[in-house]
């Protein structure tokens, strides 16, 4: 698994359809994260939504499984420091 170079601002709780203003990816309903750190996208359903902040600062936002969630070592660093956002 490789580390990210975008940084996780926020894992919300739940996914919910329209949350952000200009859904990049993730609408579908599907993981929009690449699973356990491969080149392919997520066919689980994206049970979170996560914002991200890239390194020139542009946000990006995308639903997120619980695989990644739970394994990603990113996230779970997050959500050691931070936990979910309940929104």
């Amino acid at each position: 698994m490789g580390v990210m170079k975008s940084r996780i601002e926020k894992i919300y709780r739940n996914h919910r359809t329209g949350r952000f203003p200009n859904d990049t990816k993730g609408s579908g309903g599907k993981c929009s994260a690449h699973s356990a750190g491969s080149s392919f996208p997520c066919d689980e359903d994206g049970v979170h939504d996560v914002l991200l902040r890239e390194e020139d600062g542009t946000p990006v936002w995308w639903a997120a499984c619980e695989t990644w969630v739970r394994k990603h070592p990113d996230a779970v660093k997050h959500l050691e420091r931070h936990g979910f956002v309940d929104e």
